[in-house]
C-alpha cells in the first residue's frame, strides 16, 4: 500500500487495525528505558515486517502499540496475515521471556490521509472514525468489528464469536 497514493483519495476506505503488548505496563515497571526500547523496536520489526509482507502498511509506532492497514478489497487475507503475525509475535515474546501476549484490534472504514507533525518533520498518517473504532475495540486477543467479520468468507468466519453488538472475537 502506498500512503502517498491514499492521501490523494478523498476518505479511502481501508481495513485499519491497531496491535500492543497486553500487561506492557506492568511488566515495564522498574525496567531500564532501554530494555523497554529494544523490546518495542524488535516488537515493531517482527510485526511491521509480517504485515508489510501481506500486503499491508505500519502507519506508526505508538510505545508498546502499533498502526497498520490493509486494502479493503480481500478482508480474508487481511485476518489470515493479522493471526499469523500474532501467532509468530506471541512464540517470539514467550522466547523473549515477555510474560503476556499481542492483542489486535482490526475494522473496517473510510479515513483521511495527510503527512502531520512539526514543519520539516511531517509523516503521512491516518484519522477518522474507523481509526478511532478500532483503538477502543476491546475483544480479545483479537477484536474484529461487525462491519469487517460480514465481509469475511464463511472460511474465515470460523472461529469467530459474538463478544458484543460491534465486535467478534477470535482466539
Amino acid at each position: 500500500m502506498d500512503l502517498n497514493l491514499l492521501s490523494q483519495q478523498d476518505d479511502p476506505v481501508v481495513i485499519v487495525g491497531f496491535f500492543d503488548l497486553m500487561g506492557w505496563m506492568k511488566w515495564s515497571r522498574g525496567r531500564p528505558p532501554g530494555d523497554l526500547l529494544e523490546l518495542s523496536a524488535a516488537l515493531m520489526q517482527r510485526a511491521g515486517g509480517a504485515i508489510a509482507d501481506a500486503g499491508g502498511l505500519t502507519i506508526k509506532a505508538i510505545g508498546d502499540a502499533g498502526l497498520f492497514i490493509f486494502p479493503p478489497d480481500d478482508p480474508d487475507t487481511a485476518l489470515a496475515a493479522v493471526r499469523a503475525m500474532k501467532a509468530d509475535c506471541d512464540k517470539w515474546l514467550g522466547t523473549a521471556g515477555y510474560p503476556e501476549v499481542l492483542r489486535v484490534s482490526i475494522h473496517v472504514g473510510p479515513v483521511a490521509c495527510a503527512p502531520v507533525g512539526a514543519p520539516g518533520r511531517e509523516l503521512l498518517d491516518i484519522y477518522g472514525e474507523a481509526v478511532n473504532y478500532a483503538a477502543i475495540m476491546k475483544a480479545r486477543p483479537i477484536a474484529v468489528s461487525a462491519a469487517l467479520a460480514e465481509s469475511l468468507s464463511t472460511e474465515r468466519r470460523v472461529g469467530l464469536r459474538r463478544f458484543d453488538a460491534f465486535e467478534f472475537a477470535l482466539d
